[in-house]
């Protein structure tokens, strides 16, 4: 991939301003740096450049899949026609198994053979576990639909790319097969942690090693994917909440009310952190970007033995975002009464970071000969850290503001409600306070580290 990248808009409705609305077209047109950048990608097998505003187009992402051995279908589930459970969903999942995995499919008729149990807690996917007994043998696998309108943000292909080359190398669960808007993979028999988990020793050192195998599982990656796009995914969010706000003023609305925080002073804050960040030496790794409790497993075989799974945001990223990231995680509680509330006094110690960091250098440079880590090489880990979990709290910020506006008000274009807005969830989030929660916390930190 050369200097050009790629830029999402949300998508428009019907009662959404056209391209014909000129006023919109030049606001949003010129809100970021990136907002008149095309993104090219060499086709991985003949070479070729592929123009889109995805990365991959879906016709030949199937083919590498393909080449991997990795059986797809042009099938779709749609779980607002079907139902999230039932007869009518089963018959579907049926008919797409026969498709994927005819040897075991083929001459099963009953759905009812097929038990689904729905995996709580994800909020951009349905995700349910699959059980069967067929000819006798107990079959299970992961069943993953993918939430409306999350291509706006999340780039599916590029998480297929991810998912098969981490799978091949046993690093996540392996895919059985692709549908248009979904996926099976391998069911892993394990637990997903909580949030206590994060603070044990043993813990945090296991994840901070197999945090370090993905960080250097895909330099396999062709040099153009190594390309660090987390300041124009920042400028995605920045024109996604300001066109957000530009459709709540025409309803008497305003975002800095919402939230708390006006979107001009968030503007000066980006654009002092990319100032800096040519201060800040950190070297770009396949981060995983959304290290949460949630995303991590237990095998219930070894409980020694963790795996790191949901790689929607996995991309090439500077390593100090991945380790800010994670740390900002420990203040949450996503299973509580209120999901959305921080808690700060959790974050990290310094000793805690720096257990988490020998862990990891160990295992990164663990082909080094005689390697040992030193104390000044945790310091500027340390640093290093402390600026990228800025970004973190900006970039999950604008996160927030853009479902504030979204949940609250309505507003005539979606863009990434995902199973929220297709299963009509009843999962209970105060996004404006969240919001509010991690623009305040980078304000905190900013001051702290006299940036």
């Amino acid at each position: 991939m050369n200097s050009e990248t790629t830029f999402f808009l949300p998508l428009l409705t019907e009662s959404s301003p056209q391209s014909s609305n000129a006023s919109l077209e030049t606001y949003r047109d010129s809100l970021s740096p990136t907002a008149s950048k095309v993104l090219h990608f060499e086709h991985p097998f003949d070479g070729s450049i592929v123009d889109s505003h995805e990365t991959l187009t879906r016709s030949w992402i199937f083919t590498y899949l393909a080449h991997y051995n990795i059986p797809t279908s042009d099938h779709t589930i749609s779980l607002k026609e079907l139902g999230n459970h039932g007869f009518l969903l089963k018959s579907k999942i049926l008919e797409v198994l026969q498709k994927l995995l005819p040897r075991q499919w083929r001459n099963i008729t009953d759905p009812n053979v097929i038990t689904l149990t729905r995996i709580t807690g994800a909020m951009t996917n349905m995700i349910y576990k699959l059980e069967a007994n067929i000819n006798f043998k107990k079959f299970s696998c992961l069943l993953r639909v993918y939430g409306i309108g999350v291509e706006q943000f999340v780039e599916r292909d590029r998480e297929l790319l991810c998912a098969c080359r981490l799978s091949e190398q046993g690093c996540a669960p392996k895919l059985l097969g692709v549908f248009n808007n979904g996926r099976f993979e391998e069911f892993i028999d394990s637990i997903t942690l909580v949030k206590e988990n994060l603070r044990e020793p043993k813990i945090s050192e296991i994840i901070a090693k197999e945090l370090a195998k993905l960080h250097k599982s895909i330099f396999a990656m062709e040099k153009e994917e190594k390309n660090v796009e987390l300041w124009d995914k920042l400028w995605d969010l920045f024109d996604l909440a300001s066109v957000s706000n530009l459709e709540l003023k025409s309803k008497g609305g305003n975002l800095s009310k919402t939230t708390g925080f006006d979107l001009s002073k968030i503007k000066e804050e980006i654009l002092h952190l990319k100032k800096f960040s040519a201060k800040i030496d950190s070297p770009v790794v396949f981060a995983h970007n959304d290290l949460q409790y949630g995303n991590i497993l237990q095998l219930n075989s070894d409980k020694n033995k963790l795996m790191l799974v949901d790689f929607e945001y996995a991309a090439a990223n500077y390593r100090g975002y991945d380790f800010g990231n994670h740390f900002c995680e420990w203040a949450a509680d996503y299973h509580s009464a209120n999901p959305h509330l921080l808690d700060y006094t959790k974050y990290p110690s310094k000793n805690e970071q720096f257990l988490f960091f020998q862990s990891y250098l160990k295992e990164f440079n663990c082909e080094k000969m005689n390697y040992q880590v030193t104390v000044e090489e945790l310091n500027e880990i340390y640093k290093e850290t402390e600026f990228y979990s800025l970004l973190s709290h900006i970039f999950w910020g604008l996160w927030g503001e853009v479902f504030a506006t979204l949940v609250k008000f309505k507003v005539s274009f979606y863009f990434y409600i995902g199973v929220i807005q297709a299963s009509k969830s009843s999962i209970d989030f105060n996004y404006s306070s969240y919001a509010e929660q991690r623009f305040t916390q980078y304000f905190l930190t900013k001051k702290r580290l006299e940036l």
